[in-house]
């Protein structure tokens, strides 16, 4: 998938601003417009359709409540894409909380990354909240720079171009 135009990104905003209104159409042109973006960052990072499903709808009850009281501070795709990652995000501790892991969530990746996550992790509280999740993302989660790009409509040169003084300040942290 491609960035957004600023066509594309003012439309949304405009669409936001309707569906702040209570305008049920608007909504619905807002989910026609970005559903397959924010689905396919939810099936990433939680490996189960229905899971995904299911925060998918959360995400967008919620955009339907708050979209009235100005939560959107910034592009409107980049505010879905930080609700969505967040949801599934915590989707995911609470299903380990729960002690339900899944095979196909990859719990080897999580596993072998314990000893450098508690390493970093101060490093990492240092860094742009972001950027930080990005990161842990990509380096702890197993999720591809392609898929995170795709999910926040930029190019994967964009997010590795935004990402790499967060990851050379980490570097520089350990390293020290």
């Amino acid at each position: 998938m491609t960035a957004l135009t600023e066509q594309q990104r003012s439309a949304l905003q405009d669409l936001l601003g309707r569906v702040a209104q209570g305008d049920k159409t608007a909504f619905g042109a807002l989910y026609d417009s970005t559903s397959a973006r924010l689905h396919a960052l939810c099936l990433s990072l939680l490996k189960d359709r229905p899971e995904a499903e299911d925060v998918l709808q959360r995400v967008y009850v919620s955009v339907w409540r708050e979209a009235g009281q100005g939560a959107a501070k910034g592009p409107v795709m980049e505010w879905l894409v930080t609700m969505t990652r967040d949801m599934a995000l915590e989707r995911l501790r609470n299903r380990a909380a729960r002690g339900q892991m899944r095979a196909n969530h990859r719990p080897e990746i999580a596993a072998v990354h314990v000893p450098e996550r508690k390493a970093t992790a101060p490093c990492l509280a240092k860094l742009d909240a972001e950027q930080a999740d990005a990161l842990r993302m990509i380096y702890f989660e197993g999720l591809s720079y392609a898929d995170l790009a795709s999910a926040m409509s930029v190019s994967v040169e964009e997010l590795r171009d935004w990402l790499r003084p967060g990851l050379l300040n980490l570097r520089g942290e350990t390293a020290a």
